[in-house]
């Protein structure tokens, strides 16, 4: 292997550490600033159609830059708890036998779309600890046979977990 060969796997590894030690927090960032970007550019959009002009503009782009930030994530949330829970309350309540009753069919599904809600952050942070480990893995396996980079992959991805879980925040 020469250098160029060696550089993608190691920055691989360093990457599935990196994802998944802090992966959320960078994602938030990511998603903050996409959202913020988003509402910044709809209120300049806005104001330029409506004739609003000079410093306003700049500052109604700032205020809805900062609110955008902050509301994107729990909107992300909002969304991911909407579509779980959806499926879920309705595999559950054909389960139970509920498909016929609709009032139990919609209570169901609300309830679970309020715990998968506020179950969000965890399953993105199980998601992204997944998506770590296997960048992990991809790039230990051009170090080290399969077998052995699966389990190293797998202690990671346990040491992960046990440090999202009992670490002090």
């Amino acid at each position: 292997m020469d250098g160029s060969e060696l550089l993608i796997p190691l920055l691989m590894i360093l990457g599935g550490i990196v994802v998944g030690f802090v992966g959320k927090r960078l994602l938030r960032i990511v998603i903050g600033l996409i959202g913020g970007g988003l509402l910044a550019y709809a209120t300049w959009w806005l104001s330029q159609f409506f004739g609003v002009s000079g410093s306003s503009v700049y500052v109604l782009a700032l205020l809805a830059f900062i609110i955008g930030y902050f509301l994107s994530w729990a909107l992300i949330k909002l969304g991911i708890g909407i579509i779980a829970g959806i499926g879920i309350g309705l595999l559950l309540a054909v389960y139970l036998g509920l498909s016929n009753n609709i009032p139990m069919l919609i209570l169901t599904v609300l309830i679970s779309i309020g715990i998968m809600y506020l179950l969000a952050d965890k399953i993105l942070d199980l998601a992204i600890s997944i998506a770590g480990v296997l960048l992990f893995y991809y790039g230990l396996k051009h170090f080290i046979p399969y077998e052995i980079a699966v389990g190293i992959a797998v202690l990671f991805f346990i040491f992960l977990i046990y440090w999202k879980v009992f670490r002090k925040k």
